[in-house]
């Protein structure tokens, strides 16, 4: 069992826990108005790294929203509470076609990725050429540090990594907001590589 399906079960209520509650409350702030910046219509959002849904809370009224996890526990939690269009899946090889989705969100997710420029490259894959990327990372520092010893494998970043990696992508920063422990972003793919 991975360290996620073990999570599963608690995950919600931790998050509700002082000062976890406090610091998801800024980062909830942030993201939504990153959001605000763009119009997403009736377009398609994928929430990679789902969890149990409550990132999907950011979507659109009328877009329709899809939700991967690689967690079979985390997934099922977040069908009980109501969402719908859910994957079980990997965030390396997304069981998606390509040129699909208006808007990917991976919220928390970046600072697990090894291969950051292989992550990227495959949402940038399932983006339409005009698609948005919103996601955040989590810097060097002492609360992240915290988080190696509750199990965590991290791979964080600097502000001027980020940046490096950001530009090796061919992605472009719209808009970015910081909160304690993460950086919120909102991106642009202008790779060109799409499909």
């Amino acid at each position: 069992m991975n360290l996620w399906e073990f999570k599963a079960s608690f995950y919600d209520s931790a998050k509700r826990l002082f000062p976890f509650n406090l610091i998801l409350l800024k980062e909830s702030a942030n993201l939504k108005n990153l959001l605000s910046k763009i119009d997403l219509g009736d377009g398609k959002i994928l929430d990679v790294g789902t969890g149990t849904g409550t990132s999907l809370a950011f979507g659109g009224e009328s877009a329709q929203l899809f939700a991967l996890d690689s967690s079979f526990n985390m997934i099922n939690k977040a069908k009980l509470k109501g969402s719908k269009n859910l994957i079980v899946g990997d965030a390396l090889a997304l069981p998606i076609k390509s040129d699909y989705f208006n808007l990917i969100t991976a919220i928390g997710l970046l600072e697990y990725q090894k291969e950051k420029i292989a992550f990227l490259k495959e949402f940038q894959r399932v983006l339409i050429p005009t698609g948005c990327l919103l996601l955040t990372y989590s810097q060097i520092g002492f609360l992240n540090f915290v988080r190696f010893l509750g199990g965590h494998r991290l791979y964080l970043l600097s502000s001027a990594k980020f940046n490096r990696l950001i530009q090796e992508s061919g992605l472009t920063c719209l808009k970015k907001a910081r909160s304690l422990i993460q950086t919120q972003i909102l991106l642009h793919d202008n790779s060109g590589t799409h499909g």
